[in-house]
């Protein structure tokens, strides 16, 4: 689904010295997508929005093993210790284990070799979304896919209308861009670069790291948008359950909408990572 809003280039600038910047890099970057989970009651199918227009051409991003900002083929990863779940009574103690998990998850899916290596803190909130949206924070790179947070509603209302209401998670894109404005596909796969992924959890639900019923479990959805940031999509089709909610066939990790704790990989889940790590980094 295409949105009207446009988001000004961004140049590539480290946070602190913890970023390892390649300088030869000829491109800069800009968002060009965002992609949700909607919570349990909602009546709302998660969905992607892009934020350009290119006519009719299918707009596919990718992660190229011969362009990236930090110059290495392993992927890494930043968890924001500044912006917890404290509405729900989280302090980033209680959530940063249930984060790691997921993302060990999938750094140990079958037939996968790709390295995920965690970022160390600095002392500033940071997220390029967050700072063009008004929310503060460094708008620089720290790593390739950053856990930004949980941000308040207002936040959420940003991306589409009362999406405070239904998004309970969202994994935003950046792309590079070449000098005349055009993304790049250095790696010939049909597939547009990826330059930095940025990921936020919605602070008006109530958070658990145990899955009660009635909350969002918080390893569940990480796994989710980790899914995300390494490039998977929304799998599953959606149908009305009897009791009135939203649920998917098959049941997944990537399904759209989010149905209760799933913590482990389902048969789909692992096979889209696979088609699209299996070979790294010979894609």
């Amino acid at each position: 689904m295409y949105s009207d809003q446009r988001f000004d280039p961004v140049p590539f600038q480290p946070v602190n010295e913890s970023a390892r910047i390649n300088s030869e890099i000829p491109y800069d970057m800009v968002l060009v997508s965002a992609t949700y989970i909607t919570a349990e009651e909602s009546d709302e199918v998660g969905r992607t929005l892009i934020f350009t227009d290119r006519g009719n051409k299918q707009l596919i991003f990718d992660w190229a093993p011969n362009l990236r900002i930090s110059g290495e083929t392993d992927i890494s990863y930043y968890i924001d210790r500044f912006r917890p779940a404290a509405p729900s009574g989280l302090t980033v103690n209680d959530t940063e284990p249930a984060i790691e998990n997921a993302i060990s998850t999938w750094e140990n899916a079958r037939c996968s070799n790709i390295g995920l290596n965690r970022i160390g803190n600095v002392p500033i909130a940071v997220g390029v979304v967050a700072a063009q949206f008004g929310f503060g924070g460094a708008a620089g790179y720290i790593a390739d896919i950053n856990h930004a947070g949980w941000m308040p509603p207002a936040f959420f209302d940003q991306i589409v209308p009362n999406g405070s209401r239904f998004i309970l998670g969202v994994t935003f894109t950046f792309a590079f861009r070449d000098a005349d404005g055009n993304f790049v596909d250095t790696n010939n796969d049909g597939k547009f670069d990826v330059s930095l992924r940025e990921i936020y959890y919605n602070n008006r639900f109530l958070w658990t790291t145990t899955g009660n019923p009635g909350t969002a479990d918080v390893q569940t959805i990480v796994l989710h948008e980790m899914g995300h940031g390494l490039s998977q999509e929304h799998f599953g089709a959606a149908f009305v359950a009897r009791n009135g909610r939203l649920r998917f066939s098959p049941r997944a990790v990537m399904n759209a909408s989010y149905s209760g704790v799933q913590r482990d990989l389902a048969g789909t889940d692992n096979a889209g990572h696979c088609s699209i790590w299996g070979n790294w980094p010979n894609n």
